[in-house]
């Protein structure tokens, strides 16, 4: 059952300490789950997961409008935005445009939602001294930057996972990290030690599941690989500012 808020549930004698971490952390829906009904209704689809118990959402503006717009529609369904994606281009095009439509919609950490050091002659490194430079641009108008990890920054480079090498050298201050767990179980990678390991700089968690192999498909939470204890676990005990419920494509109804 989804729960975006606060819960009476919490008040229950008979969730455990990790049960009871689900409720503590801020849950939001990533609208990518969603794209192609939004693209069909978007008003229809927003006020279905409205009606579903959403009250927080990960996006930024799109879908044909501008930002004033986008609040605006959000505002009246009743969505707070807790988070959005901003692709790396749209970024380097505009970093200070990227930080006011943060500001403007109300969060502070604006997430590169894919990038590859393969794409990059220095690699990770080099990647990470672009985003470092665009972070910076983006805190000076006061919001931060932030990096979401696919299963490909699981491969070493040089001995080391580039989503290690990424923040190794990346400002803590400026480059906040946004966990995908599925992503990370599906790259190989341990979830739950990543959560941990960047507790100190991590803006959010995408929580999904997955199951090794050789192709991604998106499995319904529980059905796979994820240790959720150990993982929300984990996400309590470094103070993780919110989960955000994301499937990349759904098994039938992306609303179901």
């Amino acid at each position: 059952r989804l729960v975006s808020d606060w819960s009476s549930d919490v008040c229950s004698s008979d969730l455990t300490e990790r049960q009871v971490s689900f409720f503590a952390m801020l849950l939001a829906v990533q609208l990518y789950t969603v794209r192609d009904l939004l693209q069909k209704d978007l008003k229809g689809t927003l006020q279905a997961l409205k009606s579903m118990g959403v009250n927080h959402i990960e996006g930024a503006s799109g879908y044909g409008l501008k930002p004033e717009e986008w609040k605006a529609l959000v505002g009246e369904i009743g969505f707070t935005v807790v988070g959005g994606h901003v692709g790396l281009e749209k970024l380097v095009g505009s970093p200070k445009a990227v930080a006011e439509e943060a500001k403007l919609l109300g969060y502070g950490c604006a997430i590169v939602p894919w990038a590859s050091g393969k794409n990059y002659p220095g690699g990770w490194k080099a990647f990470a001294e672009i985003l470092n430079l665009l972070s910076a641009q983006l805190a000076a108008v006061g919001v931060v930057g932030g990096y979401h990890n696919h299963n490909h920054e699981m491969e070493f480079e040089n001995g080391v996972p580039g989503l290690d090498i990424l923040y190794a050298n990346t400002d803590p201050a400026l480059v906040k990290a946004q966990i995908d767990v599925g992503w990370v179980n599906f790259g190989g990678g341990d979830p739950t030690a990543y959560v941990r390991k960047y507790g100190s700089r991590l803006n959010s968690v995408h929580l999904k599941d997955s199951v090794r192999g050789p192709e991604h498909i998106d499995v319904v939470a529980g059905t796979g690989q994820v240790d959720w204890d150990a993982v929300l676990g984990a996400c309590f005990d470094v103070g993780c500012g919110y989960g955000a419920l994301e499937m990349d494509n759904p098994p039938g109804d992306a609303l179901e």
